[in-house]
């Protein structure tokens, strides 16, 4: 059974039949051509049935979606438009502005994929098709090729009869970030790249770029956001890079900044020397109480000062003084003198009594002296005396 385009009233807002989505299928390159496939046919073309697709999330799960009960492969869709020998690359999308899924010529059928499965067209609601690539290998993030159009609108199979794939790689200066901070991209290829290539950006935040190597920020942080890339040549040759994944925080809160703020009587009264905090001015003495306004002075009023406070006295370490004792050391001499004001009168009543100290104990060590010294004085005199007698006495008889 071939598909041919669908008889019926045209919708004012798209080529599909009133009231029901449909599949546009565009040739490109030495025939222009334009289909337009009525859903309902999918299940009749019926190569795919009862087909357990699964997708990797690109976060390490793989989930078991989407099951297709019945549906039209690409490569089957193509073969009912004779287009399936010719074509070197199709792209599949939800609308021009939407992520569009690239494929080569050797992933049309199944034999590109494990376990026979091959991109499929399906529709499991009356309002919607849906489309859904097989995954490649174990880490192929087939999530962003596995996709629904919107209701009752059209999806796109554009057919390429020219032009080769193109294998560009994307790669970022940074896969985690904080909001507000740019990233840098840049892409490389595998294998043949044409000069003169465009470049389509979309960075997941409704944002894109037409830069070869752009540099992006993103506004909100909390969320990954996936970056994609699709480049085109102007001999016709097109191609998709892989996704990359942007994992963007939230950006640091900014440290706060105090303000002095001041609040003042509402009374008026004369201005005075000193802190004061929002005084009110004026003539007179009353004071009231309020709040006043900060920083604004009142123009028939001078400004009070305000007094630069003075800096806190050093602290006071008392000086030893001569004969006090410090940890059994005898001090013989003072340091440096210092004056009246500067010595505080506890320090001053110390210093006289350790002097007091000092001068007793020289008046002990005076009268020890004289203790030794006056004894002996005395017996000095009483032998000298003794002898001064003996000179004066007659000699005894039995010394002759």
């Amino acid at each position: 059974m071939a598909l041919a385009a669908v008889a019926g009233p045209a919708r004012a807002d798209g080529p599909c039949p009133a009231a029901e989505p449909c599949i546009v299928v565009r040739a490109h390159g030495i025939t222009e051509q334009t289909f337009v496939v009525d859903p309902t046919l999918l299940g009749q073309i019926g190569d795919v049935t009862n087909a357990q697709y699964t997708t990797y999330t690109g976060r390490g799960g793989v989930r078991d979606d989407p099951y297709v009960a019945k549906g039209a492969s690409v490569e089957a869709v193509l073969r009912q438009f004779h287009l399936d020998a010719s074509a070197t690359r199709v792209t599949a999308s939800a609308g021009p502005s939407a992520r569009q899924t690239l494929l080569d010529q050797t992933e049309l059928g199944g034999g590109a994929y494990a376990g026979g499965l091959a991109p499929v067209f399906f529709s499991d609601s009356p309002q919607f098709i849906r489309f859904a690539r097989p995954m490649r290998n174990g880490t192929d993030a087939n999530y962003r090729d596995v996709w629904s159009g919107d209701s009752d609108a059209p999806v796109y199979l554009d057919v390429y009869t020219s032009g080769r794939v193109l294998h560009p790689v994307v790669k970022a200066s940074a896969t985690s970030t904080e909001a507000g901070r740019q990233v840098g991209f840049s892409v490389g290829f595998v294998g043949y790249h044409p000069a003169g290539l465009s470049y389509a950006w979309t960075f997941g935040d409704g944002t894109s770029s037409a830069a070869a190597a752009p540099r992006h920020a993103w506004k909100s942080g909390g969320s990954s956001y996936s970056v994609n890339l699709t480049v085109r040549g102007a001999d016709d040759a097109a191609g998709s890079a892989d996704p990359v994944v942007v994992r963007v925080g939230k950006a640091p809160k900014p440290k706060a900044t105090h303000h002095q703020s001041g609040t003042g009587s509402g009374g008026s009264h004369q201005p005075v020397t000193g802190p004061s905090s929002g005084a009110g001015t004026g003539p007179g003495s009353a004071t009231g109480s309020g709040t006043g306004a900060t920083g604004t002075p009142t123009p028939s009023a001078s400004p009070v000062p305000t007094p630069t406070p003075s800096p806190s006295p050093r602290p006071h370490r008392p000086r030893a003084v001569a004969g006090e004792r410090v940890q059994g050391v005898l001090l013989v001499a003072d340091a440096a003198p210092q004056s009246a004001a500067q010595v505080p009168r506890a320090e001053v009543s110390a210093r006289r009594a350790a002097a007091a100290r000092a001068a007793g104990a020289q008046g002990w060590d005076r009268r020890l002296l004289w203790v030794l010294l006056v004894p002996g004085l005395l017996l000095v005199g009483v032998v000298g005396q003794s002898r001064w007698i003996a000179r004066r006495l007659p000699v005894p008889a039995w010394r002759k």
